[in-house]
């Protein structure tokens, strides 16, 4: 008889492998809620709140518009500061010819529950003044987007590799379209027609950037990833990493505050949708391009 890791069948490697996989899953699912629970507990609780969500700047209170959206930005803040950690996890892996990265689906059911309930403690229970059950609820959605993106970042860059680098690439060509729609909320700051101009150039850019890398991966011998990868890319750069720059590198040593979510998207949930659906439209647009050119 042959020892039951080599059966034929091949049955126990896979069991051993999916038992592999279960255990990473666990393992990052535990990595992303302390670190996300810890930031947010920090800010929320240890930390000076004036400080971290600038109450008075600019006649800001602490459940105005302003100041609620940097509650929910925090669950993105936070959020890139993980992916920094699993993005090295992953290169130092890939270096060693190994796949450490779990799927970022995966990790996200896992770390679900603990992280639903930890962000309500942290926020309700524990922080003072106590967040309404709604905003904890937006501030507990950005921390589980903020982890999937993440994970999705490092798990990419496992299943690209190289090619991942042409990916942020072609995703910062959306960055614009992505972050600048808001200036058209800004009728007492920007011109009108000056903010759609704005807005217009943005999304033009992106359509003019994809062209352009279309034809910049066949000049560097590298397979485009797919399509789909770039909005999600997009989000990644424009949601995640800009916003956890702007805390670390933008912000006075006094005090490191959380941005408010206007400098990097609408405010209008509408106005969101709209620009998404602009995205994915310049995506499947130059996509057909691409192959109509290749055809």
């Amino acid at each position: 008889m042959l020892p039951a890791q080599f059966s034929w069948d091949g049955t126990a490697m896979h069991h051993t492998s999916r038992k592999l996989q279960d255990r990473r899953v666990l393992v990052y699912a535990t990595l992303a809620t302390v670190v996300m629970l810890g930031w947010l507990g920090y800010w929320f609780v240890a930390a000076e709140r004036e400080r971290v969500f600038l109450y008075d700047h600019l006649g800001a209170t602490p459940f105005d518009a302003t100041t609620s959206s940097r509650y929910w930005m925090a669950g993105f803040v936070a959020s890139g500061y993980l992916c920094l950690a699993v993005m090295l996890i992953t290169v130092v892996g890939l270096v060693r010819a190994r796949r450490w990265m779990a799927a970022p689906g995966a990790v996200v059911g896992a770390a679900a529950v603990p992280l639903l309930i930890g962000v309500l403690v942290v926020t309700v229970a524990l922080g003072s003044p106590p967040l309404p059950v709604g905003l904890a609820a937006l501030v507990s959605l950005t921390t589980l987007v903020g982890v999937y993106l993440a994970f999705w970042a490092a798990f990419t860059i496992q299943r690209l590799r190289w090619a991942s680098l042409l990916l942020i690439l072609e995703g910062l060509g959306l960055v614009p379209s992505a972050n600048l729609v808001q200036v058209v909320e800004m009728p007492d700051i920007v011109n009108p027609r000056l903010a759609w101009g704005i807005v217009g150039a943005g999304f033009l850019f992106g359509v003019v950037w994809r062209m352009i890398m279309g034809w910049g991966y066949g000049r560097v011998g590298l397979r485009a990833p797919s399509p789909w990868d770039v909005p999600v890319a997009t989000a990644v750069l424009g949601y995640v990493a800009l916003p956890t720059l702007h805390h670390l590198i933008a912000t006075p040593p006094g005090y490191k505050y959380v941005t408010t979510a206007s400098n990097f998207m609408a405010h209008s949930p509408w106005l969101l949708l709209a620009t998404w659906a602009a995205i994915l439209l310049i995506v499947w647009a130059t996509e057909r391009w691409r192959g109509e050119r290749c055809g």
